[in-house]
């Protein structure tokens, strides 16, 4: 794909994210989604030149870059399961799906990608916050004892969850 040929006008009201970087990991480009919804400002200028680690997901800053370089080091397109965390404190699940931009010369540029975020899955919905905090301690090997005194709960109560 040529940056030139890109219809980036027409993905501008996409309700999901779309962004352009350069081979830096620098954001040239976003739609106003990710710009808006994602990384919590209101303008391009903005996010211009800045790269994942200066926005709330940056605990997740290496894993992006990590996935763009395989894309780089190809030169061909790449889907991937990516995790993020909007500038709401929400954590989302996406597929990302990258593609190489290349400039009239046919050298690497950049890429353009495209994010969808997966819905939750039914039973993290029927959950209430305090329940999936339980079962994910749970999960992570704590005893009852254990997770009622991180929650400040009573372990029967750990129980009926």
């Amino acid at each position: 794909m040529y940056l030139e040929s890109l219809p980036l006008q027409a993905y501008q009201t996409l309700n999901f994210a779309i962004f352009v970087k350069n081979t830096n990991g620098s954001y040239i480009w976003a739609n106003h989604f990710f710009i808006n919804k994602s990384a919590g400002f209101a303008a391009l200028s903005e996010i211009y030149n800045k790269q994942d680690h200066h926005f709330s997901w940056h605990h997740y800053a290496d894993a992006l870059k990590a996935n763009d370089n395989i894309l780089f080091e190809s030169g061909e397109d790449l889907s991937a399961h990516e995790r993020i965390l909007r500038h709401d404190g929400s954590i989302v699940d996406i597929v990302s799906r990258k593609s190489p931009l290349f400039d009239e010369d046919h050298n690497l540029i950049g890429l353009i990608g495209f994010s969808m975020e997966l819905p939750k899955s039914t039973i993290e919905k029927i959950l209430t916050p305090r329940e999936h905090t339980v079962i994910s301690l749970l999960a992570e090997g704590c005893t009852d004892k254990q997770t009622a005194k991180t929650l400040d709960i009573s372990p029967r109560t750990v129980e009926a969850h």
